[in-house]
């Protein structure tokens, strides 16, 4: 038995030596070659994209049971590059992971662990963009930010201290009216479809012409082409001769929290703000309202989130895919449901699904015109070679969406669809091509995993680890790390193909989830029931981890047992 153990041992050393080695070699190379060499990162993530709404899950029957999706340009970059299968976001709701996602740090440690506790984010928080910035590295962020309390700052531009880092800043601190949506920037931002200086708190309804606004009546189309302008430094906003770290940023697929769209045809989307209605005697916009529960069900898990189905839009053209007959105010098309939904819930859930599916769609084709952007636009500093030659490229998401899974909408819960986020990452000639990891890939391992790629040590502080040694090799990892989630009123850890958590709504006691033999998280094993020798091994296990992480990130939460 121990010189078993000692074989086992020494193979991982052996193994963990050559992942260390192939890092090494590709980031010493990118720090001795100087500053021509150092790798762009573009870093792409929408809001409340689930990790089973990508193309190429597809055909799967586990818990990354595909969405009926169409994403070809990721789909055709993931054959390029990693996918990581087993991608988490380490607390499902805005603020709190976005917040994780600069700064490799989790809730507890960075202070925003609920979107209302933004001001507890403190600006002594250094973020990849003042590590890189530092390193001479051009920042910019385009899109939702959701880090400077939106109550405050909602429609303002933020101050060099609230952006964080961020040289170039476009977008708004959270603005999910994504028809018509309002952008803040700086006194002299420039925009080639306005032809000239923009106006404060820029909407495309009011500040373009009639014929332009057709042309961006859907808040990703203009985000996209912001970025493109960055990355072809159009407007000068880009010092070409450094490497670039650009975050875009996507409101959806998120509920829509603004003004309903109109009804009909196709042009009754592009000014969606101009539907008013009384209120109070004074004229104002029409918005979706949080509906919350649905009437007529039964709730067997109380769901954190308040959204209902018709909060869920995309353009009509994106809608009609999954609408019957394409027609754009037509009955949605079954098209399956995953098993933990119930049948009762999907006659209401399944209403969201062309709104939902609808967005991913539209943001693969906003992603591909960035990536062919990368594709077709010089490197200013390796002329010769395009940006997509020397820039590690990132696609990812803030947290997931249940989408009617246990009965839910939203986020917000410990489930596979709450949690887990897509996560492709490529990097021309560094990452391998089409390899699925198996690697628990947790967010707050995003930032030194990153920082990692580029030879930039683990700054103190971080809580993540560095997977850029995984990130590089050729083999598709294991599944033998932990991923630490935690949210509101309860706690999980993922490690294999266990989940183990506590959660009040479905036990007063610890359970465990077994996914390869309940991938859909339908039955929960307590503890005091656990009949076989795994689980109750597996159990004491991870209770003494999960443990053992609150009381390291000095959370109250106390397990029972």
């Amino acid at each position: 038995m121990n010189s078993h153990r000692h074989h086992l041992t020494r193979r991982k050393f052996l193994r963990a030596s050559a992942l260390t080695g192939i890092a090494l070699h590709f980031s010493s190379r990118v720090l001795a070659a100087g500053n021509t060499l150092q790798p762009n990162i573009l870093f792409i993530f929408g809001d409340q994209w689930r990790r089973q709404a990508l193309g190429l899950y597809k055909g799967n029957t586990d818990y990354n049971m595909g969405d009926p999706v169409q994403t070809p340009h990721i789909d055709a970059l993931a054959k390029e590059g990693v996918v990581y299968d087993n991608s988490y976001a380490c607390a499902p709701v805005c603020c709190p992971n976005r917040a994780t996602l600069v700064t490799g740090k989790y809730p507890a440690n960075h202070g925003l662990t609920e979107n209302k506790y933004a001001d507890n984010f403190t600006y002594d928080e250094r973020t990849i963009a003042h590590i890189l910035a530092d390193r001479g590295y051009d920042t910019a962020y385009i899109g939702k930010w959701h880090l400077a309390n939106h109550h405050k700052n909602k429609n303002t531009y933020l101050t060099e201290e609230q952006r964080r880092g961020f040289q170039y800043w476009y977008g708004n601190e959270m603005c999910h009216h994504h028809f018509d949506g309002i952008h803040c920037h700086a006194p002299d931002e420039k925009d080639s479809l306005h032809g000239g200086k923009l106006p404060d708190l820029f909407t495309p309804s009011v500040h373009y012409s009639k014929k332009n606004q057709q042309k961006e009546k859907w808040m990703p189309e203009h985000m996209t082409r912001k970025a493109v302008e960055y990355l072809r430094n159009a407007y000068g906003r880009r010092a070409t001769e450094k490497p670039f770290l650009c975050y875009l940023s996507y409101s959806p697929p998120h509920t829509i929290h603004g003004p309903v769209p109109l009804e009909g045809e196709e042009e009754s989307y592009s000014i969606a703000g101009k539907q008013m209605t009384k209120v109070n005697g004074r004229q104002r916009p029409v918005f979706y309202g949080k509906s919350g529960r649905l009437k007529g069900i039964e709730y067997t898990v109380t769901p954190y989130s308040k959204a209902a189905p018709n909060e869920y839009r995309a353009p009509n053209s994106y809608e009609a895919r999954y609408r019957a007959g394409g027609a754009h105010d037509a009955p949605p098309i079954d098209m399956g449901k995953r098993p933990n939904v119930s049948d009762r819930y999907y006659r209401h859930s399944i209403t969201a699904h062309p709104g939902y599916y609808g967005a991913v769609d539209s943001l693969d084709d906003c992603i591909g015109r960035v990536l062919e952007t990368l594709r077709s636009t010089e490197d200013p500093r390796n002329p010769g070679h395009k940006l997509i030659d020397n820039t590690l490229v990132v696609i990812t998401s803030d947290h997931g969406e249940l989408l009617g899974a246990h009965d839910s909408m939203g986020k917000g819960g410990l489930w596979e669809e709450s949690v887990g986020v897509p996560l492709v990452i490529y990097w021309k000639g560094r990452t391998g091509a089409g390899i699925h990891k198996k690697t628990i890939f947790n967010s707050v391992d995003m930032v030194p995993t990153l920082l990692g790629a580029l030879g930039i040590p683990k700054p103190h502080g971080v809580d993540g680890a560095d997977l850029s040694a995984d990130l590089l090799s050729r083999d598709a990892g294991n599944h033998e790390g932990y991923a630490f989630l935690r949210l509101y009123r309860w706690a999980a850890v993922r490690h294999r193909h266990y989940v183990y958590a506590f959660d009040r709504r479905i036990s007063r006691e610890c359970v465990l989830f077994d996914l390869e033999k309940d991938p859909f998280q339908m039955n929960p094993i307590a503890g005091s029931e656990a009949t076989e020798p795994a689980h109750r091994q597996m159990i004491s296990h991870l209770h003494e981890k999960l443990k053992a992480h609150l009381a390291g990130t000095k959370d109250a939460l106390v397990l029972p047992g």
